[in-house]
């Protein structure tokens, strides 16, 4: 027998105040470090950048900062490169997840539950771990940065195609999926390719947004395997052109900052257009009973 528990109307509003105290601390770890980045950036040379106690807004504002940075560092090479890379990684990493979790969440064939295991096993495996074998594989392939610009996109996006998050992530969701959506578009003819693309696709949206989300914007601030890859400063992308920028300028902190803003803005509206298609309730499959 369930007991329901009855609040009173000032312990309802204690609770909304209470979450919404806990909502706005969370809410400022976020906020408050970008905060900072875009306080630095705006600052003067005449102006601390650490005092006490801190000064949140600049004195005396000014966009000099940027453009110095935007002047002396080809910031739309290097979001360009880092744009095709992650565009590359992104479509890959998602049709893999899609195809493979469909599989695993729809049918039973034998070696399903190890199949399971590896994938899981494969999350647990720092990519530091596989990095020299796979710097070694282009190598052999010839994916490099001495064979091209192409080879090289081939070759940074590589190790990100597949995603063992990505996988298990789409294989609950097209195991909690209704399979009688499947099968009217089987009584209807579809093939494989039409059942994944006017079906389980559309039905899978708001899933798939997320992981397109989450894998561009990882492909987006990858610093480790392009700095293993890339030499030459014309094939940087974004995150080795700010550490270049560092080392650069000796470390100037205003421009590190303006440079870091910068960055950010690609990755800021990428997430709101996201946004806006994953909450977008049209985007929900789903049958009427």
């Amino acid at each position: 027998m369930q007991t329901t528990i009855v609040l009173t109307p000032r312990q309802q509003v204690f609770r909304k105040v209470w979450l919404a105290f806990w909502c706005l601390v969370l809410v400022s770890q976020a906020v408050a470090p970008v905060a900072w980045l875009l306080s630095t950036a705006l600052k003067s040379n005449q102006e601390a950048l650490i005092s006490i106690p801190p000064q949140w807004i600049p004195l005396h504002p000014t966009f000099e900062n940027f453009q110095a940075v935007w002047e002396k560092i080809p910031f739309l090479s290097f979001g360009l490169n880092s744009l095709i890379v992650a565009f590359i990684s992104t479509t890959l990493n998602i049709t893999s997840a899609l195809l493979m979790g469909y599989c695993l969440g729809r049918y039973n064939f034998v070696g399903k539950p190890w199949l399971n295991a590896l994938v899981l096993a494969s999350m647990f495996v720092p990519f530091q771990v596989t990095m020299i074998p796979l710097y070694l594989l282009c190598l052999q392939l010839g994916l490099s940065e001495a064979n091209g610009v192409v080879p090289l996109y081939i070759a940074l996006a590589l190790p990100f195609c597949v995603s063992g998050f990505g996988i298990i992530y789409v294989k609950n969701a097209v195991a909690s999926l209704p399979i009688a959506l499947e099968e009217s578009a089987i009584l209807e003819g579809a093939s494989f390719v039409q059942l994944i693309w006017h079906v389980v696709m559309p039905a899978l949206k708001p899933v798939l947004m997320t992981a397109v989300i989450f894998s561009f914007l990882a492909q987006w601030g990858e610093f480790l395997w392009p700095s293993v890859l890339i030499n030459s400063p014309e094939h940087m992308t974004i995150p080795l052109g700010l550490v270049q920028l560092q080392s650069q300028f000796s470390m100037n902190w205003r421009w590190v900052a303006a440079g870091t803003i910068i960055s950010l803005i690609p990755s800021f509206v990428f997430f709101a257009f996201m946004q806006k298609a994953l909450l977008n309730p049209d985007s929900v499959g789903g049958v009427k009973e």
